[in-house]
């Protein structure tokens, strides 16, 4: 399976700002699920609801397919690297 976690960042000109988790999932055509959002300011929010709308600077902990998660990024936001346990993971 090529089953991967990204961690994307909500950049200051991504059309993801003042949009909702729900957005994504919409956005993403049921390719991936959201696993958590860590706020700018460093809260973390554990499978966030729908609701939840995004900000300048949050991260979006992300899961799916391999093959989807760059376009998605590419289209909607700036990728940032990923640590697992203190290793990258690409």
């Amino acid at each position: 399976m090529d089953i991967q976690l990204n961690e994307l960042v909500v950049g200051v000109d991504s059309p993801l700002i003042g949009g909702t988790i729900g957005d994504i999932e919409v956005r993403g055509k049921g390719t991936f699920i959201t696993v958590a959002l860590r706020r700018a300011d460093g809260d973390v929010i554990i499978h966030p609801s729908r609701g939840t709308y995004l900000a300048k600077g949050d991260s979006i902990i992300l899961m799916g397919h391999q093959g989807d998660m760059p376009s998605f990024a590419q289209q909607n936001v700036f990728k940032k690297e990923m640590r697992y346990r203190g290793s990258r993971v690409r």
